[in-house]
């Protein structure tokens, strides 16, 4: 068919077989920066979104105990005597505690309180979709245990299978028997 050349979207449509993958630089997983029980799950099963910073456990530590304690009393000794050795116990004590994940204002509402808590609430760092719950409420985890694994789908993977159509190569059917063109 012979037609003048206009410019338009074209029209066709194709289907094609495929799936979906996550982006793998996207999932993260949250673990443990201490030994302790999980108290309590606020995420407690696949599939939650998730916001960045959203509670998603409360554990159980002494270690995370004994952490406040000294840092309570690092700052005590440093307002009697600031001396050299006294800010360097408090600013260790402060380290030690953002190394257990405790956020900055975390640590600051303890030094505010000048008591100790046994619990630590966990919080997601990214936004998300949990895939996979690791542990569950109750359960002892140890330091590096893998708790939960969230995905970012905002980006994802497409596999689609595409074929080029050849009509050399269409089959042509006679009574139920096919051959190759």
């Amino acid at each position: 068919r012979v037609a003048p050349v206009m410019r338009q979207a074209a029209t066709n449509r194709l289907r094609f077989l495929g799936r979906v993958a996550l982006d793998e630089t996207r999932v993260t997983t949250t673990t443990a920066r201490m030994d302790g029980r999980l108290d309590r799950l606020f995420v407690d099963y696949t599939g939650i979104r998730v916001r960045k910073d959203d509670h998603l456990a409360e554990i159980y530590s002494p270690d995370l105990y004994i952490a406040q304690e000294e840092l309570i009393q690092a700052k005590r000794a440093l307002s009697s005597n600031p001396d050299r050795t006294r800010q360097a116990l408090y600013r260790a004590a402060r380290e030690k505690l953002r190394l257990l994940g405790i956020r900055p204002e975390q640590i600051a509402d303890i030094e505010k309180q000048e008591k100790p808590n046994d619990h630590l609430t966990l919080n997601a760092t990214q936004d998300g979709i949990v895939l996979k719950l690791h542990k569950r409420e109750g359960d002892y985890v140890k330091e590096g245990d893998t708790l939960y694994s969230l995905a970012d789908l905002s980006r994802v993977w497409v596999f689609l299978e595409a074929y080029e159509d050849r009509p050399e190569e269409r089959r042509v059917g006679e009574e139920g028997r096919s051959r190759w063109a």
